[in-house]
């Protein structure tokens, strides 16, 4: 019985250690003390160097789905010119964990994407549309599913910056419809 009982306790034991995950790999800024990316074991991306201004580039596509915005980020003026418009997409949970991102900065408040133009105009009604360039409403929002390359990790005004470029819409965008009631605030 002794024996059977030894098996028994170092059962789960095994088991823990079967099952231990990768470790991440974390990756140094340059020049930036106690600075890194940090890459997830299941990172859907991989490390392809630093550039100049401390911006760390991956290769690999993958399907980014999340909650969009689309706006202008640092408007002041109105009427806002449609180049100023950019499309911002937070991942969903699960994918968040899994894509790289600064060590000492906070994760993941949205990716900008590059070369949307063509998603960008599937996004909104013309009403809406004229009502956030004209500054009536912050933005358009809903969820989408989209295929990115070129993700890329940056540190801008001491805080996290990513972005990815557009490969493909996978999912249309969803659009969580802006109530248009005259009640704009101080605009």
């Amino acid at each position: 019985m002794r024996g059977l009982d030894a098996r028994l306790v170092a059962l789960p034991f095994a088991l823990v250690l079967m099952s231990a995950v990768p470790a991440d790999q974390v990756i140094a800024l340059p020049g930036l003390e106690g600075e890194a990316i940090v890459i997830a074991h299941n990172s859907p991306v991989h490390f392809r160097g630093w550039s100049k201004n401390d911006v760390a580039h991956f290769s690999g596509k993958f399907v980014l789905a999340g909650t969009y915005s689309y706006g202008c980020e640092f408007c002041d003026d109105w009427p806002i010119k449609t180049d100023e418009l950019s499309l911002k997409i937070v991942p969903d949970a699960a994918m968040a964990s899994r894509l790289p991102h600064w060590k000492l900065r906070s994760g993941h408040r949205g990716i900008f994407i590059d070369a949307s133009k063509s998603l960008n105009r599937t996004i909104g009604t013309p009403d809406e549309l004229r009502a956030l360039k004209a500054g009536k409403i912050d933005d358009i929002h809903g969820r989408v599913s989209v295929l990115v390359d070129h993700f890329d990790a940056a540190i801008e005004c001491d805080g996290a910056a990513y972005s990815a470029k557009l490969v493909a819409v996978v999912k249309r965008p969803t659009v969580q419809r802006n109530k248009l009631d005259g009640s704009y605030g101080c605009v």
